[in-house]
């Protein structure tokens, strides 16, 4: 009786996974298509929210590109620049 409950697990769990295999090849309709140039534009997008624990405004002032020339001493555990 064991061999035959085995058996007809083994038969359900393969055809289960033959089932989801099978599936899983086929595209699904729903699923959109994004471009490349849909994504640079969301990068680039700049979304700005109000902080209310500041003064700050962002949309005003913000820093698009930064230099820094900083030089490390290991020893002394320094960072200067």
């Amino acid at each position: 009786m064991d061999f035959k409950f085995d058996s007809k697990l083994k038969l359900i769990s393969l055809s289960l996974l033959f089932s989801l295999l099978t599936l899983s090849c086929f595209s699904s309709s729903a699923t959109t298509s994004v471009k490349h140039t849909d994504i640079a534009k969301i990068i680039n997008e700049k979304v700005y929210v109000k902080d209310s624990h500041s003064n700050s405004k962002p949309w005003e002032a913000n820093i698009d590109h930064i230099s820094l020339d900083l030089s490390v001493d290991f020893e002394e555990k320094v960072i200067s620049g």
